[in-house]
């Protein structure tokens, strides 16, 4: 099991002006790698960032036209947050989504992202 990423899946736009602080990698590493996660764990962010950067190589047309620089911030916030907060213990459906969407919310009020739309991210 992964215990923490190289930098670069911290970059979350492909020009380095948006990545990850440190508190929010100690944040995310810190959840992703509970130990009562098995499948939601570093390993399948990695592999999530993997499909993403083997379909930008191989699309047609390329993927890269579809998608604006924001969407695909969107996509890596997405991929990185879609599971953050993930309890075994909880009986109440939707938890672990409603967790992980708060926690994006306080990450996007820290970071000041006003651009990324909440309703992409949260759906």
């Amino acid at each position: 099991m992964e215990r923490q990423l190289s930098l670069a899946y911290y970059q979350l736009r492909d020009d380095t002006v948006t990545t990850l602080n440190d508190k929010w990698i100690n944040i995310l590493n810190g959840a992703y790698n509970e130990p009562q996660r098995h499948y939601h764990s570093l390993t399948h962010i990695k592999s999530m960032f993997d499909v993403l950067a083997h379909e930008r190589q191989v699309k047609e047309p390329p993927f890269d036209s579809l998608l604006s620089s924001d969407d695909m911030l969107i996509l890596h916030l997405a991929i990185w947050f879609h599971d953050s907060v993930y309890s075994v213990t909880t009986t109440t459906p939707g938890y672990n989504e409603i967790e992980s969407a708060l926690l994006f919310e306080t990450f996007a009020q820290e970071m000041q992202l006003v651009h990324v739309s909440q309703g992409l991210v949260f759906t």
